[in-house]
């Protein structure tokens, strides 16, 4: 073949010349694998080019089923091998799409739910670094559930405490420490350190009475 020979002759001359070694790269499969060592060892790497060809291989069509999925998995993996590349964005993304479907619905999940999604993740044959992209979202919504469990709890230790007695004060901040998971404790350890007993007061008339009284209002005036 003329062209392949005046290729080969073009790259002796000018083996760095990117747009040469991307030429070669997406139109001569065979060389694929030393194109891109020599690309990489002139501090160019054409690891776009890379993606792009993995890019084919995980469709959208592939994002609809984990069997569809598991397939381009496997072409791609053989075409990483190939190339002597070992991670492309690709093969991440496809990872965390199947990571995902591991956890349907993650957002109403409560936390026995949650805790079942990390189980399966973890035993499920992805590379780590994706296992802990999905692994942190779960824990997101985990903190979430939290949260509001912590806060209902820390509002009700620090509505009861007297701050005229400096025991019940410290003891009603190990006990909201003790019990919150997250930092929704923050606030009501802040205040029973720092506010005085009238700001106390009147926090605690806030909550328990003028503010419902606000919203009944505002409900009745269709606000």
């Amino acid at each position: 073949d003329k062209r392949a020979e005046l290729l080969e002759q073009a790259f002796e001359l000018c083996p760095w010349n990117e747009d040469l070694q991307r030429y070669i790269f997406r139109n001569y499969p065979e060389n694929r694998r030393d194109i891109l060592r020599a690309s990489t060892d002139f501090g160019i790497g054409i690891y776009d080019c890379v993606e792009e060809l993995l890019r084919k291989e995980y469709t959208e069509e592939d994002k609809k089923s984990e069997e569809r999925a598991l397939q381009a998995k496997s072409r791609i993996l053989k075409i990483m091998a190939d190339l002597n590349v070992p991670q492309t964005c690709v093969l991440d993304e496809l990872e965390v799409d199947c990571l995902h479907r591991l956890c349907p619905d993650l957002q109403n999940a409560d936390e026995v739910t949650c805790n079942n999604y990390i189980e399966a993740i973890q035993a499920y044959d992805a590379q780590e670094q994706n296992k802990q992209i999905v692994i942190n979202e779960i824990n997101a919504r985990l903190d979430e559930i939290w949260s509001v469990e912590d806060d209902a709890a820390c509002k009700a230790l620090y509505l009861n405490t007297d701050i005229r007695i400096p025991e019940q004060v410290q003891r009603a901040i190990e006990r909201i420490r003790e019990k919150s998971r997250t930092k929704a404790h923050e606030p009501y350890v802040k205040a029973l350190q720092e506010c005085s007993e009238k700001e106390i007061n009147s926090a605690r008339s806030y909550r328990k009475g003028i503010a419902p009284k606000i919203y009944a209002t505002l409900a009745w005036a269709g606000l």
